[in-house]
Protein backbone atom coordinates (compact mmCIF):
# COMPACT_ATOMS: atom_id res chain seq x y z
CA UNK A 1 0.00 0.00 0.00
CA UNK A 2 2.93 2.31 0.49
CA UNK A 3 3.76 1.74 -3.01
CA UNK A 4 3.56 4.43 -5.98
CA UNK A 5 2.41 2.96 -8.70
CA UNK A 6 3.08 5.44 -11.55
CA UNK A 7 6.74 5.06 -10.37
CA UNK A 8 7.08 1.40 -10.37
CA UNK A 9 8.76 -0.29 -13.39
CA UNK A 10 7.89 -3.69 -14.82
CA UNK A 11 9.35 -6.37 -16.43
CA UNK A 12 7.94 -9.72 -16.98
CA UNK A 13 10.11 -13.04 -16.05
CA UNK A 14 10.28 -15.94 -18.87
CA UNK A 15 10.16 -19.15 -17.92
CA UNK A 16 11.75 -22.49 -19.77
CA UNK A 17 9.29 -22.58 -22.78
CA UNK A 18 9.14 -18.93 -23.13
CA UNK A 19 5.51 -19.49 -24.11
CA UNK A 20 4.10 -17.47 -21.06
CA UNK A 21 5.59 -15.41 -18.39
CA UNK A 22 5.92 -17.14 -15.04
CA UNK A 23 6.48 -14.19 -12.97
CA UNK A 24 6.50 -10.56 -12.45
CA UNK A 25 9.41 -8.34 -11.09
CA UNK A 26 8.12 -4.52 -9.49
CA UNK A 27 10.38 -1.71 -8.77
CA UNK A 28 10.28 1.37 -7.92
CA UNK A 29 13.13 3.81 -7.14
CA UNK A 30 13.63 4.79 -3.89
CA UNK A 31 15.56 8.04 -4.96
CA UNK A 32 15.32 11.46 -6.72
CA UNK A 33 14.81 11.35 -10.19
CA UNK A 34 17.88 13.70 -10.31
CA UNK A 35 20.49 10.68 -9.88
CA UNK A 36 18.99 8.53 -12.71
CA UNK A 37 16.71 8.45 -15.19
CA UNK A 38 13.67 6.12 -15.60
CA UNK A 39 15.23 4.74 -18.61
CA UNK A 40 18.04 3.39 -16.63
CA UNK A 41 15.45 1.58 -13.86
CA UNK A 42 13.97 -0.02 -17.03
CA UNK A 43 17.19 -1.19 -18.27
CA UNK A 44 18.42 -2.68 -14.90
CA UNK A 45 15.12 -4.19 -13.96
CA UNK A 46 14.58 -6.19 -17.96
CA UNK A 47 18.41 -7.36 -16.55
CA UNK A 48 17.20 -8.50 -13.63
CA UNK A 49 14.36 -10.09 -14.34
CA UNK A 50 16.68 -12.07 -17.54
CA UNK A 51 18.81 -13.29 -14.60
CA UNK A 52 16.07 -14.65 -12.56
CA UNK A 53 14.89 -16.80 -15.69
CA UNK A 54 18.04 -18.17 -16.57
CA UNK A 55 17.91 -19.24 -12.77
CA UNK A 56 14.81 -20.46 -13.06
CA UNK A 57 15.60 -22.24 -16.60
CA UNK A 58 18.54 -23.49 -15.24
CA UNK A 59 16.97 -25.00 -12.28
CA UNK A 60 14.48 -26.62 -14.16
CA UNK A 61 17.21 -28.23 -15.95
CA UNK A 62 19.09 -29.44 -13.11
CA UNK A 63 15.69 -31.22 -11.60
CA UNK A 64 15.26 -33.04 -15.09
CA UNK A 65 18.79 -33.83 -14.97
CA UNK A 66 18.55 -35.52 -11.72
CA UNK A 67 15.46 -37.17 -12.71
CA UNK A 68 16.97 -38.63 -15.86
CA UNK A 69 19.59 -40.23 -13.75
CA UNK A 70 17.24 -41.67 -10.98
CA UNK A 71 15.71 -43.29 -14.17
CA UNK A 72 18.63 -44.38 -15.67
CA UNK A 73 19.83 -46.22 -12.27
CA UNK A 74 17.19 -47.71 -12.10
CA UNK A 75 16.88 -49.09 -15.15
CA UNK A 76 20.16 -50.39 -14.49
CA UNK A 77 19.01 -52.45 -11.48
CA UNK A 78 16.58 -54.43 -13.30
CA UNK A 79 18.80 -54.99 -15.94
CA UNK A 80 21.17 -56.27 -13.42
CA UNK A 81 18.41 -58.48 -11.62
CA UNK A 82 17.38 -59.67 -14.95
CA UNK A 83 21.07 -60.85 -15.73
CA UNK A 84 21.55 -62.37 -12.64
CA UNK A 85 18.50 -64.35 -12.22
CA UNK A 86 18.74 -65.66 -15.72
CA UNK A 87 21.66 -68.53 -15.25
CA UNK A 88 20.02 -70.50 -11.85
CA UNK A 89 16.65 -70.17 -14.01
CA UNK A 90 17.74 -71.85 -16.73
CA UNK A 91 19.55 -74.50 -14.39
CA UNK A 92 16.20 -75.13 -13.07
CA UNK A 93 14.34 -75.40 -16.08
CA UNK A 94 17.51 -78.06 -17.10
CA UNK A 95 17.63 -80.37 -14.44
CA UNK A 96 13.83 -80.41 -14.40
CA UNK A 97 14.33 -81.44 -17.37
CA UNK A 98 16.53 -84.53 -16.70
CA UNK A 99 13.94 -85.38 -13.67
CA UNK A 100 11.84 -85.91 -16.17
CA UNK A 101 13.58 -88.07 -18.57
CA UNK A 102 12.71 -91.92 -18.17
CA UNK A 103 16.77 -92.96 -18.35
CA UNK A 104 17.47 -90.80 -15.14
CA UNK A 105 17.92 -93.08 -12.27
CA UNK A 106 15.98 -92.27 -8.60
CA UNK A 107 19.59 -91.40 -7.11
CA UNK A 108 20.15 -89.15 -9.88
CA UNK A 109 16.71 -87.43 -9.48
CA UNK A 110 17.45 -86.56 -6.04
CA UNK A 111 20.68 -84.93 -7.24
CA UNK A 112 19.15 -82.91 -9.31
CA UNK A 113 16.17 -81.85 -6.80
CA UNK A 114 19.08 -81.18 -4.34
CA UNK A 115 20.45 -79.08 -6.98
CA UNK A 116 17.22 -77.20 -8.35
CA UNK A 117 16.44 -76.48 -4.10
CA UNK A 118 19.73 -74.66 -4.51
CA UNK A 119 19.26 -72.58 -7.33
CA UNK A 120 15.95 -71.77 -5.43
CA UNK A 121 17.88 -70.43 -2.87
CA UNK A 122 20.18 -68.79 -5.16
CA UNK A 123 17.17 -66.84 -6.35
CA UNK A 124 15.64 -65.71 -3.51
CA UNK A 125 19.67 -64.56 -1.55
CA UNK A 126 20.27 -62.80 -5.03
CA UNK A 127 17.31 -60.72 -4.94
CA UNK A 128 17.25 -59.90 -1.28
CA UNK A 129 20.90 -59.13 -1.57
CA UNK A 130 20.33 -56.28 -4.48
CA UNK A 131 17.19 -54.84 -2.41
CA UNK A 132 19.58 -54.73 0.70
CA UNK A 133 22.17 -53.06 -1.43
CA UNK A 134 20.27 -49.92 -3.00
CA UNK A 135 18.41 -49.71 1.05
CA UNK A 136 22.25 -49.40 2.24
CA UNK A 137 21.04 -52.15 4.73
CA UNK A 138 23.38 -54.38 6.53
CA UNK A 139 21.80 -57.98 7.44
CA UNK A 140 24.35 -60.63 7.77
CA UNK A 141 23.70 -63.53 9.99
CA UNK A 142 27.37 -64.62 11.07
CA UNK A 143 27.76 -68.17 12.93
CA UNK A 144 30.91 -70.06 13.85
CA UNK A 145 32.05 -71.85 10.65
CA UNK A 146 34.67 -73.33 8.61
CA UNK A 147 36.59 -72.24 5.11
CA UNK A 148 36.12 -76.25 4.35
CA UNK A 149 32.30 -75.71 4.60
CA UNK A 150 32.03 -72.40 2.76
CA UNK A 151 33.77 -73.80 0.19
CA UNK A 152 32.01 -77.11 -0.27
CA UNK A 153 28.83 -74.99 -0.59
CA UNK A 154 30.43 -73.01 -3.31
CA UNK A 155 31.86 -75.78 -5.40
CA UNK A 156 27.93 -77.05 -6.12
CA UNK A 157 27.30 -73.75 -7.73
CA UNK A 158 30.90 -73.64 -9.09
CA UNK A 159 30.30 -77.00 -10.75
CA UNK A 160 26.85 -75.75 -11.89
CA UNK A 161 28.57 -72.56 -13.47
CA UNK A 162 31.63 -73.93 -15.60
CA UNK A 163 29.70 -77.15 -16.54
CA UNK A 164 29.19 -75.07 -20.06
CA UNK A 165 32.05 -74.34 -20.95
CA UNK A 166 36.10 -75.86 -21.28
CA UNK A 167 37.02 -73.54 -18.03
CA UNK A 168 39.31 -75.87 -15.70
CA UNK A 169 38.04 -75.44 -11.89
CA UNK A 170 41.01 -76.17 -9.84
CA UNK A 171 40.12 -75.88 -5.63
CA UNK A 172 42.59 -76.40 -2.70
CA UNK A 173 41.71 -75.64 0.64
CA UNK A 174 44.95 -75.59 3.25
CA UNK A 175 42.92 -73.00 6.31
CA UNK A 176 42.83 -74.39 8.93
CA UNK A 177 41.39 -71.49 11.21
CA UNK A 178 37.51 -70.85 11.99
CA UNK A 179 35.69 -67.81 10.75
CA UNK A 180 32.47 -65.80 12.58
CA UNK A 181 30.52 -65.38 8.92
CA UNK A 182 27.65 -65.81 6.90
CA UNK A 183 28.30 -68.99 5.03
CA UNK A 184 25.27 -68.11 2.14
CA UNK A 185 26.57 -64.68 1.76
CA UNK A 186 30.54 -65.52 1.18
CA UNK A 187 29.28 -68.45 -1.45
CA UNK A 188 27.70 -65.16 -2.80
CA UNK A 189 30.95 -63.54 -2.64
CA UNK A 190 33.00 -66.13 -4.27
CA UNK A 191 30.21 -66.72 -7.16
CA UNK A 192 29.96 -63.19 -7.86
CA UNK A 193 33.77 -63.13 -8.46
CA UNK A 194 33.46 -66.67 -10.61
CA UNK A 195 31.14 -65.74 -13.00
CA UNK A 196 32.75 -62.30 -13.52
CA UNK A 197 35.93 -64.49 -14.06
CA UNK A 198 33.67 -66.98 -16.47
CA UNK A 199 32.35 -64.12 -18.49
CA UNK A 200 35.56 -62.62 -18.99
CA UNK A 201 37.57 -65.73 -20.12
CA UNK A 202 34.63 -66.78 -22.28
CA UNK A 203 34.28 -70.47 -22.98
CA UNK A 204 37.68 -71.55 -22.38
CA UNK A 205 40.42 -70.51 -19.29
CA UNK A 206 41.23 -71.51 -15.41
CA UNK A 207 39.76 -70.79 -12.57
CA UNK A 208 41.37 -71.18 -8.95
CA UNK A 209 40.54 -70.95 -5.58
CA UNK A 210 42.49 -71.57 -2.90
CA UNK A 211 42.06 -70.72 1.03
CA UNK A 212 45.25 -70.56 4.00
CA UNK A 213 45.85 -69.34 6.84
CA UNK A 214 47.97 -65.60 7.22
CA UNK A 215 48.51 -63.23 10.00
CA UNK A 216 45.23 -64.28 11.94
CA UNK A 217 43.19 -63.74 8.50
CA UNK A 218 41.83 -66.45 6.25
CA UNK A 219 42.62 -65.61 3.30
CA UNK A 220 40.44 -66.76 -0.21
CA UNK A 221 42.37 -66.31 -3.58
CA UNK A 222 40.62 -66.51 -6.70
CA UNK A 223 42.42 -66.43 -10.17
CA UNK A 224 41.73 -66.22 -13.48
CA UNK A 225 43.14 -66.48 -16.96
CA UNK A 226 41.76 -64.01 -18.21
CA UNK A 227 42.11 -60.50 -20.16
CA UNK A 228 42.63 -58.67 -17.46
CA UNK A 229 41.12 -55.20 -15.84
CA UNK A 230 42.17 -51.93 -17.77
CA UNK A 231 43.78 -49.43 -15.78
CA UNK A 232 42.01 -46.69 -16.53
CA UNK A 233 38.94 -48.64 -14.78
CA UNK A 234 40.63 -50.46 -11.84
CA UNK A 235 40.40 -47.73 -9.14
CA UNK A 236 36.35 -47.76 -8.98
CA UNK A 237 36.12 -51.32 -10.17
CA UNK A 238 33.99 -52.08 -7.13
CA UNK A 239 31.29 -49.41 -8.01
CA UNK A 240 28.00 -49.85 -8.73
CA UNK A 241 27.59 -50.60 -12.83
CA UNK A 242 31.20 -50.94 -13.52
CA UNK A 243 32.02 -53.62 -16.06
CA UNK A 244 34.69 -54.65 -18.18
CA UNK A 245 35.64 -57.54 -20.12
CA UNK A 246 32.24 -59.32 -20.61
CA UNK A 247 29.39 -59.08 -22.86
CA UNK A 248 26.72 -59.00 -20.33
CA UNK A 249 25.98 -58.07 -16.96
CA UNK A 250 26.21 -54.49 -15.57
CA UNK A 251 29.30 -54.17 -12.92
CA UNK A 252 26.66 -55.04 -9.77
CA UNK A 253 28.33 -58.26 -8.89
CA UNK A 254 31.45 -57.02 -7.33
CA UNK A 255 29.83 -53.77 -5.44
CA UNK A 256 27.85 -56.25 -3.76
CA UNK A 257 31.13 -58.04 -2.87
CA UNK A 258 32.81 -55.46 -1.36
CA UNK A 259 29.92 -54.67 0.61
CA UNK A 260 29.62 -58.25 2.00
CA UNK A 261 33.00 -58.46 3.05
CA UNK A 262 33.62 -54.67 4.82
CA UNK A 263 30.08 -56.20 7.00
CA UNK A 264 32.59 -59.38 7.48
CA UNK A 265 35.47 -56.67 8.77
CA UNK A 266 37.30 -58.42 6.41
CA UNK A 267 39.58 -56.25 3.16
CA UNK A 268 39.82 -57.29 -0.89
CA UNK A 269 42.37 -56.96 -2.77
CA UNK A 270 43.40 -58.04 -6.17
CA UNK A 271 46.38 -58.53 -8.82
CA UNK A 272 45.61 -57.78 -12.44
CA UNK A 273 48.04 -57.68 -15.75
CA UNK A 274 46.42 -56.78 -19.27
CA UNK A 275 46.70 -60.24 -21.55
CA UNK A 276 47.41 -62.18 -17.89
CA UNK A 277 44.32 -62.62 -16.04
CA UNK A 278 43.39 -61.63 -12.59
CA UNK A 279 43.58 -62.83 -9.00
CA UNK A 280 41.17 -61.12 -5.93
CA UNK A 281 42.41 -61.65 -2.31
CA UNK A 282 40.11 -61.83 0.20
CA UNK A 283 40.78 -61.57 3.86
CA UNK A 284 38.78 -62.43 6.84
CA UNK A 285 39.70 -62.16 10.68
CA UNK A 286 39.67 -65.56 12.37
CA UNK A 287 36.99 -66.60 14.67
CA UNK A 288 37.66 -65.37 18.15
CA UNK A 289 35.77 -66.26 21.12
CA UNK A 290 34.22 -62.85 21.83
CA UNK A 291 33.35 -61.76 18.26
CA UNK A 292 30.16 -64.07 19.72
CA UNK A 293 29.75 -61.46 22.53
CA UNK A 294 29.92 -58.83 19.98
CA UNK A 295 27.45 -60.21 18.16
CA UNK A 296 24.83 -60.77 20.38
CA UNK A 297 25.63 -56.76 21.75
CA UNK A 298 25.23 -55.22 18.78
Amino acid sequence: EDLNWQECHFSSVWGEKEQAPVGLILFQPQYTRSITRPVDDRQMLNILSQKVGRGLQLHSLRESLLKRERLSAIGEMMSTIVHDLRSPLNNIYGFLELILDDRTTPEERNEYADIIRLEIQTIANMTREVLDFAKGKSNILPRKVSAKEILQRFELEARQLFRDSNIQFVMENQARKLLFADLEKLTRVLYNIAKNAKEAMGKEGRFTLRAYDEDGKVVFELADTGPGIPEEIRHRLFESFVTSGKDTGTGLGLAIVKKIVEEHKGEIELKTEVGAGTTFFIKLPEYRKDMNLKDRES
